[in-house]
């Protein structure tokens, strides 16, 4: 039986099988679910796969006031 649970646990033996799996079929990665907070996340096996710019750049000189919120939030400070 599946236990979802334990497939979203720490242990990802499931997820290493299944990247493992496409791997030797071919494919280029592999998307699957967050364990912490359910958003996509994407698994790109080296030398199958290339990323590409989609959109404008934003450069990180700018501030940005997320990250500046995420850092203050963790007690680092950004530098240039």
């Amino acid at each position: 039986m599946l236990d979802a649970a334990r497939v979203r646990g720490k242990d990802r033996a499931l997820t290493r099988e299944a990247s493992l799996l496409l791997y030797l079929d071919g494919h280029s990665g592999i998307r699957f679910r967050s364990r912490l907070d359910t958003f996509p996340c994407h698994a790109l096996f080296e030398g199958r796969a290339r990323l590409g710019q989609v959109g404008k750049s934003t450069p990180l000189t700018d501030p940005i006031p997320e990250l500046i919120a995420v850092a203050r939030e963790y007690g680092l400070t950004l530098a240039n």
